[in-house]
């Protein structure tokens, strides 16, 4: 029964510890932040967002997902070519 327990337990805490990751889409290129660091986002002027220290127009984003598909490699490009289009992932930092 413990070992039970035990196994229960270390598979929650696996779960709930998946990688969180924020995206932040305009157009055909996406931003992406690991949830934790992310650090403070601000919302000033009702025309500006801050994360991680990079000023995004609010007018200008088209979407906003946080999804648990996993981590993501700070200062990668993932760039996806679909015939004549191409779509950009950037994997960001937080600023040290």
């Amino acid at each position: 029964m413990k070992r039970t327990t035990l196994f229960l337990v270390a598979a929650l805490a696996a779960i709930s510890a998946t990688a969180q990751t924020m995206d932040i889409r305009q157009g055909n290129v996406t931003y992406s932040y690991q949830l934790g660091q992310a650090g403070n986002m601000t919302y000033s002027d009702a025309t500006t967002l801050n994360v991680g220290g990079r000023d995004y127009t609010i007018s200008e984003i088209d979407q906003i997902d946080v999804t648990t598909d996993g981590q993501v490699s700070d200062n990668t490009v993932q760039v996806t070519y679909s015939g004549t289009s191409a779509s950009v992932v950037v994997a960001t930092s937080h600023p040290t």
